[in-house]
Order: C-alpha cells, then sequence, then structure tokens
C-alpha cells in the first residue's frame, strides 16, 4: 500500500472516528433546549473543557502556520508564544466574573450580556448586533485559517488523491453535520479527542526531534539558511 493509500485510509478512519463520537454526544443530550445545545447544559467538566479550548485556540494556525513561520524565521518567532498564551490570560481574566453572572441570569450567547447589562431597548439591541458583528469579523480570520488548514492537511496526507479544494469543502461540511446535530457537547468532545491526538503527536515529535533529528541545535542550523535568503 502507498504512502497515500495510507494518508486516505488514516484520514477515513480519522473521520468515522470523530463522527463516532459526535453520534455518541448527539445521545447523550438531555434535552431540546438551546442551554443543552449550545452549552451542553453546562456540564462538560475541566478536563473536557481544557481540551476543547486546548483544541479551538491551537489548532491550524498554531500546528501549521507558526511552525512554517518559525521554520522560515528561526527562533526569533518565539515571541508567537506570547500570543498564543495571550488567549489563556484573557480566559482567566474574563471567565471569573462572567461565569457566575452566566450561570445565575442563564445567558448563552454573549448577546444575552450585552442585552442584560445594558437594556433590552432599540439601543441595546443596536449594541447587541455590533457585538455580534465585530465577532463575526474577528473569527472570520480564524475559521478561514481552519479551512486552508484542513484543505492542506487532507491534499498533504493522502499524497492529492484527495485535492485542497475537496479536502476544504468536504471536511467542512461534515463538520458542520455533525456539530448542528450534536451543538456544544459534540464540538467539545470531538474537540478533546483531536486534543489528546495533537497532544500525541506534538510529544511524538519532540522525542523525534531530540533524537533521531539531531536535537534543537540541529534544527536550528538547518532554518539558518532560510534566514539568510528572507
Amino acid at each position: 500500500m502507498s504512502f497515500s493509500q495510507l494518508g486516505v485510509l488514516a484520514l477515513i478512519v480519522y473521520l468515522a472516528g470523530m463522527l463516532i463520537v459526535a453520534e455518541i454526544a448527539r445521545r447523550a443530550r438531555r434535552d431540546e433546549s438551546p442551554s443543552d445545545h449550545f452549552l451542553a447544559g453546562r456540564q462538560l467538566g475541566v478536563f473536557v473543557l481544557f481540551l476543547t479550548l486546548y483544541a479551538t485556540a491551537y489548532s491550524g494556525n498554531s500546528l501549521l502556520g507558526y511552525p512554517g513561520r518559525a521554520y522560515r524565521s528561526g527562533y526569533s518567532f518565539i515571541m508567537a508564544t506570547g500570543f498564543m498564551m495571550a488567549i489563556i490570560v484573557v480566559f482567566h481574566v474574563l471567565v471569573p466574573k462572567l461565569r457566575p453572572a452566566a450561570v445565575q441570569r442563564g445567558y448563552v450567547t454573549p448577546g444575552d450580556w450585552v442585552r442584560d447589562r445594558f437594556g433590552d431597548d432599540t439601543a441595546g439591541r443596536w449594541l447587541t448586533l455590533a457585538v455580534g458583528l465585530l465577532m463575526v469579523g474577528a473569527l472570520a480570520n480564524f475559521l478561514l485559517a481552519q479551512l486552508k488548514a484542513m484543505g492542506e492537511v487532507a491534499s498533504l496526507v493522502t499524497g492529492d488523491l484527495v485535492p485542497y479544494e475537496w479536502g476544504v469543502v468536504g471536511l467542512a461540511f461534515l463538520i458542520l453535520f455533525y456539530e448542528t446535530r450534536g451543538g456544544m457537547r459534540a464540538v467539545a468532545w470531538t474537540d478533546a479527542a483531536q486534543g489528546i491526538l495533537m497532544g500525541a503527536g506534538l510529544a511524538t515529535l519532540l522525542v523525534w526531534l531530540l533524537g533521531e533529528a539531531g536535537g534543537l541545535g540541529a534544527s536550528r542550523c538547518r532554518t539558518a539558511p532560510a534566514e539568510r535568503i528572507g
């Protein structure tokens, strides 16, 4: 079996696993309420929450985009670590105050907090709309990065048996399908599975880098020509 065929098989097994996890999550729903669909009934637990935040914050951009830039720029791009850590810092600043209020008042979306804080009159509704549009704009860049990463990975691991465009459209449709059916619980559980896979993959890569590839010093030497060219 060729590398491309193994890649297709691995991709099929991976996607089938995600669908199975998502279906289990769908069947675990407690009711048909918006709170259960969008917030998983607020019952995810620390372990799943940690992994879903990890898989969401550190996904295509940090696993593909940042390493590629670090390879071209060398260790000067270590500043990117600060950018990624800043996300978690913001979480710790906002969550301690927002979560108690969200539980007490039953917030489902950020718009619920905006309306509760600033009123549900005309001005409050316009403010809620503006906040929603800002969030969509901020997340659009992140979303496009993930779509690009999905297409690149599908094309790479299958040796172009799955073209880039098919990878983007097909994987996006599949994710949209199971996340719409299973809601936040499906999102979190599949993210947790992917977070475990990412952690295992990064640990394996580090072991290989320190052993077979000659260590961090050798990798630094390999990036030096790229720096001079850049």
